[in-house]
């Protein structure tokens, strides 16, 4: 079950994009720089690396396809990050986190795209549940 209830923007679904020359192309990669995952956002077209840090913590760098110019930096404590109220960053990281102990599969990444399209990088969508 998949489910987002944030009364300040409402869940849209956008259409699936068609791949053609005019409508969508894969910029350059910036450099993963020890990254375990480096993500396209194609709504918000920007790059998205995760690290882990030698704390326990995942560095992640948002990252401009233009000019591979670090957007925002955010060092993120998977331990942390509640669930049902994080920010599209903070699941990331989880994610990336929970995939490294093996503890779960990196499938969700592609349903966060769906479920934060209309929110901000950091902000909060409450009400979030994510059961596989």
């Amino acid at each position: 079950m998949i489910r987002i209830n944030n009364s300040s923007s409402p869940l849209t679904y956008s259409k699936p994009a068609t791949l053609s020359s005019e409508s969508q192309h894969m910029p350059s990669r910036p450099p993963q720089n020890g990254a375990i995952l480096q993500n396209y956002n194609v709504q918000r077209d920007i790059f998205i690396n995760i690290t882990p840090e030698s704390n326990g913590n995942m560095s992640v760098d948002v990252i401009s396809p233009k000019n591979h110019e670090i957007l925002e930096h955010p060092s993120i404590n998977p331990m942390e990050v509640n669930p049902s109220n994080a920010s599209y960053l903070e699941m990331l990281a989880l994610e990336q986190h929970l995939y490294s102990q093996g503890k779960c599969e990196q499938l969700l990444s592609g349903f966060f795209g769906i479920l934060y399209e209309n929110e901000g990088l950091n902000e909060k969508a409450n009400d979030i549940y994510v059961l596989i």
